[in-house]
């Protein structure tokens, strides 16, 4: 603001968006002359980056809130999310490794509503408008319907929003499927 008004004589701007503020542990602004803060690279080594970004996505900064930045605080998201996830993962992998285990493969296909009297070109709109297909998209829906059933593909589950038209969309494919 103050170059911008020095430079051009006017106001650089006139709206602006402010964010929370990542501060030390003692709540004054990191500062490498008064080195009140771990070195990013040192705590990555020593914790991982994702720790790092979970702890910064979970904080008050993310509501543009000012953060008093923790060491702690990235160890606890270690301890109470990065461990448990690892945790998980390596006792599958233990035992299905163990056991032979061979995961099915399997497609997924995502399949939207077909056109609504609000959403004429099929493109998502938002919005409340909780209304059911129009006469081309009940059309659509039988089209995509006959080519699922040509193509072979076996569903064990259909899962729609709780939208009226995507229900009717997955009703109408249903009646397709063996």
């Amino acid at each position: 603001m103050v170059l911008g008004a020095a430079l051009f004589g006017k106001n650089p701007f006139s709206n602006v968006i402010v964010n929370g503020i990542v501060l030390a542990e003692d709540g004054k602004k990191m500062s490498k002359r008064l080195k009140n803060y771990t070195d990013p690279s040192i705590l990555m080594d020593h914790h991982g980056a994702d720790a790092m970004r979970f702890y910064l996505m979970n904080s008050p900064v993310v509501q543009a809130e000012d953060l008093r930045f923790t060491d702690a605080g990235v160890e606890e998201v270690v301890k109470k999310v990065i461990l448990p996830l690892w945790n998980t993962y390596s006792f599958f992998t233990t035992y299905a490794n163990l056991d032979h285990y061979q995961a099915d493969t399997g497609n997924i296909y995502y399949v939207r509503h077909g056109q609504t009297d609000n959403n004429l070109h099929g493109v998502v709109n938002g919005g409340d408008d909780d209304i059911d297909l129009n006469q081309t998209g009940v059309k659509q829906a039988h089209e995509l319907g006959k080519k699922l059933s040509m193509s072979g593909i076996k569903f064990d589950v259909i899962v729609t929003s709780p939208m009226t038209r995507t229900k009717h969309t997955a009703s109408i494919l249903q009646s397709y499927l063996p």
